[in-house]
C-alpha cells in the first residue's frame, strides 16, 4: 500500500469518525424521572429534559438545603467539548483526503530517468 492510500484511508477513518462522534447521543450521569438526562446530539442539541430537572432541582433544593443543578450547562459543556476536537479532526481529515485523492505520483511516461531504469 502506498503512502498516497495509506493517507486516504486513515483520513477517510477520521472523518467517519468525527461524523459519528456529532451524531452519537449524549447523557448525563445525572437521573431524572428514572432515566439519565439526555441533551439530544452534538449537532442538534434537546435540551428540554435538562431545563426540566433544573427546574426541578430550584424547586426542591431549598426544601433539602442544597444548591440547583445546572443541567443544561453541562449539556452545553459537553456539546461544545465534542464540537472542539470532532470539527477540526474532520476538517483536518478532508484536507487530507484531498491532498491524496488530487496529488497523483509520477508515472514513467512522465518521468524519463524511471522509464530509463525501469528499462532492461
Amino acid at each position: 500500500m502506498s503512502l498516497r492510500w495509506f493517507l486516504a484511508v486513515v483520513s477517510l477513518a477520521a472523518i467517519v469518525g468525527s461524523g459519528i462522534a456529532l451524531l452519537q447521543p449524549i447523557k448525563l450521569d445525572q437521573v431524572y424521572q428514572g432515566s439519565q438526562i439526555s441533551c439530544g446530539t452534538t449537532i442538534s442539541p434537546n435540551l428540554m429534559t435538562a431545563r426540566d430537572a433544573d427546574s426541578f432541582t430550584r424547586m426542591v433544593a431549598p426544601m433539602y438545603g442544597s444548591e440547583p443543578s445546572d443541567h443544561v450547562g453541562e449539556c452545553q459543556d459537553v456539546a461544545s467539548g465534542r464540537r472542539l476536537w470532532a470539527i477540526p479532526l474532520a476538517a483536518v481529515g478532508a484536507v487530507i483526503l484531498l491532498g491524496a485523492l488530487v496529488v497523483r505520483t509520477s508515472s514513467s511516461r512522465d518521468n524519463p530517468q524511471r522509464k530509463q531504469r525501469d528499462a532492461p
